[in-house]
């Protein structure tokens, strides 16, 4: 409904149906635009220097949510400021003319006033240019949010309310051609129409409003009513535009910006320092399009503006700086400011990559990556001390725990290159190549070696290149490949004993004794005497059967260990001196384990056979897999077993035989008829007895024994526990069980292996084919015994 609908072809003004008479003062009539757009109009009033025209309004009538006011004109001479067309003090609303940039032509400026609001609204200004001595058809139209205004039935620009509700005025009247007051802001020019559409929109109007509130100037002038109360971007400047850089919509001003882009459904503001640091950017297509306003940083004093490849960062120490990609996504994820602070730089091109600094870390991230990851604290210290990107690659990983249960022990970072490892005893070093490796297959600081204590670096003395990395429980060195490495723990020595024998006739086997010593650098460590006192009465060999109660922790490169055995035979008047035996342990030496895998036999001097003895690595069985705890060679077979492992074997054969000894022809003769040839079919049952002697550090072997993997290293001690099934007690106790039958009762065999086991006393079983025990008998290491089957299973 048109509550007005004038056509100013005189001057006496009503609605065609003669209601809404209006007073016209100072106008003539003059020669109208004759047929246009909006309808034929003939005839117009020239508004001069004073005239106007005022209606009195009937204000009940009037719809406040939904109006469109029309106006045919012409002005003829330049507008150099404001000119109103319309304005009423019943409801909220204006259309008016004013100059614009170029002095020949002017603007059409419609604002309404919601409540929320105040004054405000849109012009034809940077979208049409409107030349003088033409005729216009200019509406102003506004729909329950939107503000529009149109051209000859064309829409130029429209502008968006948040809360679009208009309250009415006190007054009552419409004034066409001056402000309220009736005088100043006079239009100056012919009018030919003025209507007013009440709750109603012309419909060839209505659908290009309601089209443009899914256009970008409908978000940037809805965006910027929302914030205007509280944030004053300044003056608008020029007409929104879309940014290539950006790939948004952006509408400028003097101290901010708004930005839309189409995928987000949403206007954002860019205001303050982040918005002086964005304006001076050269390449803003490396941030993309806002999506979201300033808001703060997870860090208390700083602020952030969200874009859709990154974000400006802002804080009073630090300034603004951006943090794009990769980083930007993965800074944000894991807390941005509120875990390493805030950037203090741009990000830098370094090797196929970027690296960006931050307060508390530094970020870094390779092209083509899916990720991007942080370093810092004293890891980052020796990433950047060591080379940093140039010289170990990029992080792929952050820096993440070491945890023992529950409880944080340490921190890493891995690096293409390398892995930095971080305690708080120990500081942060680094380990690559095959060293790290091997340490990762040790299970790293929670495996047995602990943190590293050092860096990679040159064996003194070593050759070939030899490398080592030092760690809190021992060193892992690097002998040229993978395959030469050696991982030293802390070590321990164990020994035998075989001496020449130095008792004159009808004195029986040697009285001996020993005293071993360790220096550390120079420094003695361990002076103890082997027994405590006395001697090992009557016997050419001994097995010391005794670690040597200093441990040695192999983890500094300048380190040596000087180990002596001096050895001697208990007489009745002087004692004899058999031998003195010195050896160094150092890196170069891989602290004795990269000869014959830490296994020594001296071989015959001065007064002794040889001096057999170890250096063994003390180790966490349960940090072990189970193949570790199992020998690395293959069961054979020894077709003749020496005399003196026969000897070694039993305390009471001695190993130099007299003839006039009767006890010596029967040693003699065991030997040939049971113990020289018990290995020939294998040395399954010496395999397994040393094995468990291994498991209870009673053996020149240590785990894991997986490590040796050469026969002729072990097969010396596997012939000697061989021997031990042919013992009087071990004969004793197997003729008794076969006797009692439980022999050949698996179940029964089954039970008390287990309990057995139990108890600390590992069992060994023997299979054959045969009642008898004949037919390839076998000799076995159970390890597990499983009672959720009928019948039960042992594990081996």
């Amino acid at each position: 409904m048109k509550i007005i609908d004038y056509v100013l072809n005189g001057v006496s003004v009503s609605n065609p149906d003669g209601t809404m008479p209006a007073t016209v003062t100072n106008c003539k009539v003059v020669s109208g635009p004759g047929t246009i757009f909006s309808g034929d109009f003939p005839k117009a009033l020239d508004f001069g220097a004073k005239g106007n025209v005022e209606v009195t309004l009937n204000p009940a009538s009037i719809k406040t949510n939904r109006f469109c006011l029309r106006v045919v004109f012409k002005i003829d001479s330049n507008v150099t400021g404001r000119q109103n067309l319309v304005e009423s003090s019943c409801l909220p609303f204006s259309m008016f003319l004013d100059k614009a940039g170029n002095a020949n032509n002017f603007k059409v400026v419609t604002t309404v006033s919601p409540k929320e609001h105040g004054w405000s609204g849109t012009s034809t200004e940077y979208f049409k240019e409107l030349k003088t001595n033409n005729w216009y058809t200019a509406d102003l139209m506004y729909d329950t949010d939107t503000l529009a205004v149109f051209i000859d039935g064309m829409i130029i620009s429209v502008h968006a309310f948040p809360f679009g509700t208009i309250l009415k005025s006190a007054g009552d009247q419409l004034f066409i051609g001056t402000w309220t007051d009736r005088a100043r802001n006079h239009f100056d020019g012919q009018m030919a129409a003025v209507q007013w559409y009440n709750n109603e929109l012309p419909t060839e109007l209505e659908s290009q409003l309601d089209e443009r509130r899914s256009h970008p100037e409908w978000f940037l002038s809805y965006k910027h009513e929302a914030i205007k109360k509280t944030l004053n971007l300044g003056n608008m400047l020029g007409k929104f535009n879309y940014d290539n850089q950006a790939g948004a919509y952006v509408q400028p001003f003097a101290s901010g910006l708004i930005m839309y882009n189409e995928s987000v459904g949403a206007a954002f503001e860019l205001h303050g320092a982040i918005f002086q640091y964005y304006k001076n950017m050269t390449n803003k297509a490396e941030l993309g399009y806002l999506v979201s306003d300033e808001t703060n940083t997870a860090k208390t004093g700083g602020r952030k503006n969200i874009f859709s490849k990154g974000g400006l960062y802002w804080s009073p120490s630090t300034g603004t700086f951006p943090v794009t990609g990769q980083l930007y996504i993965n800074y944000e994820q894991f807390g941005e400011s509120s875990f390493i602070g805030w950037p203090v730089s741009v990000a830098n091109a370094v090797n196929n990559g970027k690296e960006q600094i931050f307060q508390g870390a530094r970020m870094y991230y390779k092209n083509g990556s899916p990720s991007a990851f942080e370093v810092h604290g004293a890891i980052l210290a020796k990433f950047l001390a060591l080379g940093g990107v140039n010289n170990w690659g990029y992080p792929v990983t952050n820096e993440s725990d070491i945890k023992n249960g529950a409880s944080v022990i340490g921190k890493f970072n891995d690096f293409e290159s390398c892995t930095i490892y971080w305690s708080g005893a120990t500081g942060a070093f680094e380990v690559h190549g095959d060293i790290r490796r091997k340490y990762k297959e040790l299970n790293g600081p929670l495996g047995q070696m602990g943190f590293p204590t050092s860096d990679e670096g040159n064996i003194p003395g070593g050759t070939g290149g030899s490398r080592f990395n030092t760690f809190k429980n021992g060193s892992i060195l690097w002998f040229g490949n993978y395959n030469n490495m050696y991982v030293c723990q802390h070590l321990k020595s164990f020994g035998r004993i075989n001496s020449k024998e130095s008792e004159g006739a009808f004195m029986g086997q040697n009285d001996l004794y020993l005293r071993a010593y360790i220096k550390d650098n120079g420094a003695e460590i361990l002076n103890k005497r082997f027994p405590s006192s006395g001697d090992y009465d009557g016997k050419n060999i001994v097995d010391i059967n005794a670690t040597l109660g200093t441990t040695i922790v192999p983890n500094s490169p300048n380190r040596n260990i000087r180990f002596t055995v001096d050895v001697w035979e208990s007489d009745p008047g002087d004692d004899d001196h058999l031998g003195t035996y010195h050896k160094d342990l150092n890196m170069a030496n891989a602290w004795g384990m990269a000869e014959n895998n830490g296994i020594y036999n001296t071989g015959s001097f001065q007064g002794l056979n040889s001096i057999t003895w170890s250096v063994k690595p003390q180790v966490n069985p349960n940090l072990l897999t189970t193949s570790q705890k199992w020998w690395g060679v293959k069961n054979k077979g020894t077709s003749s077993i020496s005399y003196a492992k026969y000897a070694a074997a039993f305390r009471d054969v001695d190993s130099e035989s007299e003839w006039w000894d009767l006890t010596d022809w029967l040693e003699k003769a065991f030997y040939e008829l049971v113990a020289k040839g018990i290995a020939a079919g294998g040395n399954c049952f010496g395999m397994s007895v040393e094995a468990i002697y291994s498991y209870k550090h009673r053996s020149l072997f240590s785990l894991p024994i997986d490590r040796f993997n050469n026969w002729n290293t072990v097969v010396n001690e596997f012939n000697i526990k061989h021997q031990y099934q042919v013992g009087a007690s071990a004969i004793w106790w197997f003729v008794g069980e076969f006797l009692s039958g439980n022999t050949h009762d698996p179940v029964d065999v089954f039970n008390e292996t287990r309990n057995e086991f139990n108890r600390g006393c590992d069992p060994v079983i023997c299979i054959a084919q045969n009642y008898d025990f004949s037919g390839k008998p076998h000799c076995i290491l159970p390890i597990a015994w499983d009672s959720s089957t009928k019948p039960g299973r042992s594990l081996f």
